[in-house]
């Protein structure tokens, strides 16, 4: 059985609530920003693949109107309107012009998002993708984005699909881009490398882009020997600002969290902020001498190692981590003992990160919404600090 699925079975009368909320609050945003929007009831899922192009730059028809929809139950062969909405989220998205959005409605869209065919949003127009409010769209199967200029995808989960014919190394794969931003969605179960990976493309991407308000948890072993990890980070060249801030990430003892660059390359630029990040080997992996990563204000815990932060003490200039607070195991119990090793501390080390071995008190360490604490010391760090 899918560990991930399951884990979300059982939470979902206590997390639809709260992922619903949330989700309808953003999606609010965008619909006053843009367009109104209403529900249609879901369908049954069939298996589609999607083999699309990479990024092209298309002008706008500026006779097109804002608001495109997405169902189940719809037609590729449709205008893509409210009332016939399309049919599946690889056509939808390859149809999406600047200042455009696309609602999602709920249910399990099984396809494979490879190298899609993406028109660029601008700055002052990006192209949104959001579910329909009070609705939970699913992407059962692998996502694959290069290159995304100013997109936004807001409450599309992406799970694992275990028919698979080739299996990929990541299910969600975001390559460079410029503007995109991925919230308030939840990932898990990948049994690749990892559930999410993002990474430069050129010398210059990705930049100004963000992760915020997901949850990604549940990674299984890799069909091959080695190790996984929830996120993975991995290597750009002189990219602009990144923000992975506020997500929830929980993992199994064996495997990792958030890994930030290996050695096949590291990261650059990336604040690294309010995120609550439980279990796994380590809370966070740092390999690979990444560049002016700033990991603050996160709450730590859970790891099966000695420590909370892995480094393989590669040189990384500007990389503080600093004003973390770190749940350690209580004195002779295994899991952590410390933050970092000292010399890890002396390289990367800021000030203001403190350990602890007072008990979380989280409703549970099983699904998304159990990490919540109203401990006061805690108040300041995870996804919930203030």
């Amino acid at each position: 059985m899918n560990p991930g699925g399951a884990a979300r079975r059982r939470s979902a009368p206590g997390l639809k609530a709260a992922t619903l909320s949330m989700r309808g609050i953003a999606a609010g945003c965008l619909v006053g920003a843009l367009v109104g929007c209403s529900s249609a009831a879901p369908g049954n899922a069939t298996q589609i693949t999607t083999q699309i192009a990479t990024v092209a730059a298309v002008p706008t028809p500026q006779s097109r109107a804002l608001a495109r929809y997405v169902s189940i139950d719809g037609d590729d062969h449709g205008p893509g309107t409210r009332q016939h909405p399309w049919r599946t989220l690889g056509y939808s998205l390859s149809k999406l012009y600047a200042g455009q959005v696309l609602f999602v409605h709920g249910g399990v869209y099984r396809e494979v998002l490879s190298h899609v065919d993406l028109h660029h949003g601008l700055s002052s127009r990006p192209i949104a993708v959001t579910n329909v409010p009070g609705e939970v769209p699913v992407l059962k199967g692998v996502v694959a984005l290069h290159r995304p200029a100013y997109w936004t995808i807001n409450g599309l989960d992406v799970t694992w699909d275990p028919h698979l014919r080739r299996p990929p190394l990541f299910m969600v794969k975001i390559t460079g881009g410029v503007g995109w931003s991925w919230n308030n969605s939840e990932f898990w179960g990948s049994r690749g490398a990892a559930n999410v990976f993002v990474a430069g493309s050129g010398t210059s991407e990705p930049r100004d882009w963000s992760m915020t308000g997901n949850c990604v948890h549940g990674i299984g072993a890799p069909p091959r020997s080695g190790t996984s990890t929830n996120v993975m980070l991995g290597g750009m060249v002189d990219p602009g600002r990144g923000t992975f801030s506020r997500n929830v990430i929980f993992n199994r003892a064996d495997q990792e969290n958030l890994t930030v660059g290996s050695g096949r390359g590291a990261p650059a630029d990336i604040d690294i902020s309010y995120n609550t990040i439980y279990g796994g080997r380590d809370a966070v992996t740092v390999r690979g001498g990444p560049r002016h990563v700033q990991i603050t204000r996160n709450l730590l815990g859970g790891a099966s190692s000695d420590v909370l932060i892995g480094f393989d003490l590669t040189r990384s200039p500007g990389t503080v981590v600093s004003q973390n607070y770190g749940l350690v195991a209580p004195r002779g119990r295994p899991g952590a003992e410390r933050m970092m090793r000292p010399a890890a501390e002396a390289l990367i080390g800021g000030p203001g990160n403190v350990v602890g071995d007072v008990h979380p008190h989280f409703a549970h360490a099983a699904t998304c919404r159990g990490f919540r604490t109203r401990l006061p010391a805690l108040s300041p760090y995870g996804w919930y600090g203030l």
